[in-house]
């Protein structure tokens, strides 16, 4: 009887068990994305200025190329300081720059060339405020399956309404990278 009881047991954990993992795995129409990171680069009167952070958030859907990067401005670190600089004001804590467009999924994905080089049209969103800019997207297969991104474009710090960085030139070069599986 204890043994029958046992068995109905374990019976019962094993199948709760792989319920749990399988309602946990994330959605497969996503590539996972794997080490990534953003720089931010301007210039003040000619003398750069730049922040870094890894800490952004990256999807892509296999199915349809939607792609989505989420910064939360908070996370951005200085990488190249410059002294002369004033907009450090906290007045973008808790923002988020977002990053959307429609990549070319079949080229991402089934890449066999060393390089590719994609122009992307891309929806940069910050202060409720959008501004349509384009992104080059590198994209590099890689021998161990999956794909390298190097993406590399501008957005305006008027169009943004980005207002604590006002003194600096308008452009913001924006160098995004990560890699998918």
């Amino acid at each position: 009887m204890f043994q029958a009881f046992l068995k109905i047991s374990f019976s019962l954990l094993f199948v709760c068990t792989c319920n749990l993992l399988l309602t946990g795995q994330t959605n497969s129409n996503y590539t996972a994305i794997r080490h990534a990171n953003i720089q931010i680069k301007g210039s003040l009167h000619n003398s750069p200025l730049a922040w870094a952070t890894d800490t952004l958030r990256i999807t892509l859907n296999k199915q349809t190329g939607e792609f989505e990067a989420q910064l939360l401005v908070d996370d951005l670190h200085f990488a190249t300081s410059n002294s002369k600089f004033n907009g450090a004001t906290g007045e973008n804590q808790g923002k988020l720059l977002l990053l959307t467009g429609i990549l070319p999924i079949n080229d991402v994905l089934t890449n066999t060339n060393n390089a590719i080089d994609r122009k992307v049209e891309m929806t940069a969103n910050f202060n409720d405020r959008d501004e349509q800019t384009y992104f080059t997207f590198t994209i590099l297969a890689l021998q161990t399956g999956g794909f390298s991104v190097m993406a590399n474009g501008t957005i305006s710090i008027r169009e943004l309404d980005i207002t604590n960085l006002a003194e600096l030139d308008d452009n913001l070069n924006i160098v995004l990278s990560f890699t998918g599986f």
